[in-house]
């Protein structure tokens, strides 16, 4: 449809979209995926959609609470316990998953070492991680 100069998209459904992401902006950013997902989502929640992010939880966010929420995924035949810390932004939910792979591997500054101790090095357990962090994002979808 054209409107003027500007060609509009009339968005008539609402839709509930979740991001499940290594990191967002401002809280964690090594670079274009921590920006692009500070961005899209405020911009698509502008639009009236509803919006929840899934990020781990690196530092002591200060507009982040503790949900008090608890649950486990299996890791290895052993259940790990799962917890949630929230955070609400310009119609934006954001969900961090708290565990100490993630927030006491930095020692509360990440920079840019959310994936490993310098740039171009990766943490040695990684793929446990963030298998973890996708299995934790499944239950905050469900269950948040």
């Amino acid at each position: 449809v054209l409107g003027g100069s500007k060609a509009v998209a009339p968005i008539s459904k609402k839709y509930q979209v979740v991001f499940v992401t290594s990191e967002v902006a401002p809280f964690s950013k090594t670079g274009g995926l921590g920006e692009a997902m500070d961005g899209l989502p405020t911009a698509l929640a502008a639009l009236g959609h509803r919006v929840m992010v899934v990020s781990p939880r690196y530092d002591q966010y200060k507009e982040a609470w503790d949900t008090g929420f608890w649950s486990s995924v299996a890791m290895g035949g052993q259940q790990e316990k799962v917890h949630f810390f929230h955070t609400f932004k310009q119609k934006v939910d954001y969900v961090f998953v708290d565990h100490p792979s993630f927030l006491e591997r930095v020692t509360g500054t990440t920079g840019s070492k959310l994936y490993g101790p310098e740039w171009g090095k990766d943490f040695a357990d990684n793929q446990s991680r963030f298998a973890y962090f996708c299995k934790a994002a499944l239950v905050a979808i469900s269950d948040l």
